[in-house]
């Protein structure tokens, strides 16, 4: 696209995490409406990195969410685990707040997003196997 050459947009780009200073992982597809995140460790807590975990801000943070002062939304990152998928429509929802990976009405949509980020996990050969519920597993 830079040098003038004919350019097709991605219909979706994928996302992982695995490390940082902790065991996080985590695989994403963003379509231009909606994104579905699989975290392969939902019994991990949300964790900032070693070098925010000390800061003015998370330590800020932690005491409104002992004081009870976050909203149910911000108070998502104090919870003692995370939902295995997440689904946000970026269109209605851009700051990710509500997760409609359990929303009848969202379920094609989280089969379609499930079924691609699938696909690209094998073809990349992803260490991890793609097990969240009704997700599509090739042995």
């Amino acid at each position: 696209m830079l040098d003038g050459s004919s350019y097709q947009k991605r219909d979706a780009v994928f996302s992982e995490r695995n490390w940082h200073d902790n065991f996080d992982p985590i695989r994403s597809i963003r379509t231009e409406r909606y994104k579905l995140i699989f975290n392969a460790a939902p019994h991990f807590p949300y964790r900032p990195a070693w070098d925010l975990a000390d800061s003015l801000t998370w330590k800020s943070y932690l005491d409104l969410a002992r004081k009870g002062k976050l909203s149910p939304a911000h108070g998502r990152l104090v919870q003692p685990a995370r939902p295995m998928v997440e689904l946000y429509d970026l269109a209605t929802d851009p700051d990710e707040f509500q997760n409609l990976a359990d929303s009848p009405a969202h379920a094609a949509v989280r089969l379609e997003l499930q079924k691609k980020l699938g696909e690209w996990m094998e073809k990349t050969y992803d260490f991890l196997p793609p097990t969240a519920p009704g997700w599509p597993v090739r042995l």
